[in-house]
């Protein structure tokens, strides 16, 4: 196996594809200096995706996914902040499990996920 690739390869594959999309999207529109609510969604998830990206070794997969979950589903439109917590926690630490125990991969853990598979 190539020694560059690591658990961070796809997250910063993910963020630099995001940046050039943006980029892309804000060359090719119309009117560049009056920004749109698409343009400020898109800014606002590059941003989460970055933070994710960064968060994801520091404080571990469960905590940066379940932030990941509920500033996207803001930015789709959720009022349920609650609610977005929850199911975010709980989808991010059920691929958690499924990856680090079904598949074998080594994901950073933090205090929680450390209880779950000891």
């Amino acid at each position: 196996t190539a020694r560059w690739i690591t658990p961070m390869t796809m997250p910063l594959v993910v963020v630099a594809g995001v940046v050039l999309l943006t980029v892309a999207t804000l060359a090719t529109r119309p009117e560049p200096r009056i920004p749109s609510t698409g343009t400020a969604r898109a800014l606002v998830l590059l941003a989460s995706l970055t933070v994710h990206a960064l968060l994801f070794p520091l404080a571990g997969f469960v905590v940066a996914s379940t932030a990941l979950f509920t500033v996207t589903s803001r930015v789709f439109g959720s009022h349920s902040v609650i609610l977005d917590l929850a199911i975010g926690l709980a989808t991010a630490i059920l691929l958690f499990v499924v990856f680090t125990v079904g598949l074998g991969v080594t994901l950073p853990a933090d205090p929680l996920t450390r209880w779950l598979i000891a």
